[in-house]
């Protein structure tokens, strides 16, 4: 039987956040744009972080291409590398965690645990040995 993973699921929302305003200070946007997301919103609020990012990452490829200074393009890179960890970030960890986390509350109902291969299954009691015999 699983048991849900709520502090798993509080810690991911806390980097959500941290990620987000860390996204903010790299895109310059405003503040409260990001860091007031409601836990409801994270889904969308990533997912316009991760169209952000993608749209500056695009830019610095192209500032790269024109730039004609090797120490120039490495900066460049350098913050282009930083938007792309982000991105990534949002994509492969952050998105598919948050849907894990709210398809295992759907599968709980009211229920505390649940089992994973199958859902319908409740926990077992033993029965009380009234003898007390010693297995």
């Amino acid at each position: 039987m699983e048991k849900i993973p709520l502090h798993f699921e509080e810690k991911l929302k806390g980097k959500v956040q941290a990620t987000l305003a860390h996204i903010h200070t790299l895109t310059q946007q405003e503040a409260s744009e990001y860091t007031a997301a409601a836990p409801d919103e994270l889904p969308v609020r990533l997912e316009e972080a991760a169209a952000i990012l993608e749209e500056k990452v695009e830019d610095f490829t192209e500032q790269i291409a024109q730039a004609n200074d090797s120490e120039a393009r490495k900066a460049l890179r350098k913050e282009r590398s930083a938007l792309k960890q982000q991105l990534k970030q949002i994509r492969e960890d952050f998105l598919p965690r948050l849907a894990k986390y709210e398809q295992q509350k759907t599968c709980f109902g009211n229920r505390n645990s649940y089992s994973k291969t199958d859902p319908d299954a409740t926990f077992m009691r033993k029965k009380e040995d009234h003898i007390k015999t010693v297995n």
